[in-house]
């Protein structure tokens, strides 16, 4: 399914950025990202990216497509809410996104009352009434609110480590518990997990007996508790995040590959296109469309939670057709700067 997800959102893409230049031109931008190495590099595997990728280039399709009318456009409106919410449900980071992109437009609104600010809202609150049933649902199992995921603590107790062998990325439990096991066997690219069970083998012993919510609460807790102690180490292991989602480089007690550079070049060219388009964007940036600036905005706060978070090479796909659909108008657009 994995593949019909990709060329799904391909089209979805290719059809949004025809509505501003010519149909050969979508056609190369399409190519760039249909040739996207770690978009191909995730088609056999079972993670989310796939999907994550078809429900963000159709939401980016709707969306625009909201602003083509003088006239509100229900059709779009609720389409672009349904692939909304459904991206929450498919990852949950992006409930925090809608969050703070809510607080911005209503900031926007008490300085701009125009029906693009609205427009934009409409989205998210309907992307919120949307998934509200699933919320009050997690809300009655756990007695928290908006809270959908017990993997955050796990998440930033191992971002927030001191050790100085390790760069903050993510491990499982059991690498913790039984990574210094001779007989356990760990993902084939981690070359010797000893030195991680080690540090890390006696607080997750103590965590054995508590429930998922407690678990959670702990590692939350002890990872504040890291960052206060070692500020400037957890500054390290924020840079080596914003490397491994870039570049998906270093990791820690991991076996480096020739596999990186599958990451670095095609990735420094999105980002050298998008980088270089900015200035352009700088000088018309009156006339860019409303919808275009709030796209990348939303996925740029994506992109900074996620560098709080855990950062790496096959979570970039997300961002990529916001930057490329970016780009794309930025190029398809030239300003005369005479």
């Amino acid at each position: 399914l994995n593949v019909f997800f990709v060329l799904t959102g391909i089209i979805y893409l290719s059809k949004t950025i025809e509505l501003f230049t010519k149909k050969k031109n979508a056609i190369f931008f399409a190519y760039i990202i249909g040739l996207y190495p770690p978009l191909i590099r995730f088609l056999p595997n079972i993670n989310s990216e796939s999907i994550a990728f078809m429900i963000i280039c159709a939401l980016l399709f709707h969306f625009y497509k909201l602003y083509q009318d003088e006239r509100l456009n229900w059709k779009h409106l609720v389409a672009a809410s349904i692939y909304l919410g459904f991206l929450v449900l498919v990852k949950i980071i992006f409930l925090q996104v809608m969050g703070l992109s809510i607080l911005i437009l209503g900031f926007l609104f008490l300085f701009k009352r125009n029906k693009k600010v609205i427009r934009a809202s409409l989205v998210l609150l309907n992307g919120v009434l949307l998934i509200s049933p699933y919320l009050m649902y997690a809300y009655a199992i756990t007695g928290k609110p908006f809270y959908l995921g017990t993997g955050g603590g796990e998440i930033l107790y191992h971002r927030s480590t001191p050790y100085e062998d390790e760069w903050g990325n993510w491990f499982s439990t059991e690498d913790a518990l039984y990574g210094a096991n001779p007989d356990y066997e760990p993902s084939k690219v981690y070359k010797d997990l000893h030195l991680l069970s080690e540090n890390h083998r006696e607080f997750f012993l103590k965590l054995e007996t508590l429930s998922h919510l407690e678990r959670d609460s702990v590692l939350k807790a002890t990872a504040i508790q890291n960052i206060k102690k070692h500020p400037g180490k957890y500054l390290k292991n924020t840079a080596s995040n914003i490397g491994r989602l870039l570049f998906h480089y270093p990791f820690s007690y991991r076996q480096q590959n020739l596999n990186a550079y599958g990451y670095m070049i095609p990735n420094m060219f999105i980002l050298g296109l998008w980088i270089l388009s900015l200035y352009p964007f700088f000088l018309m940036r009156r006339n860019t469309p409303f919808e275009l600036k709030a796209v990348i905005i939303f996925y740029l706060i994506y992109a900074g939670a996620i560098i709080l978070l855990d950062g790496r090479g096959r979570n970039f796909i997300i961002v990529v057709p916001s930057l490329v659909l970016f780009f794309s108008y930025i190029y398809s657009n030239p300003v005369n700067i005479t």
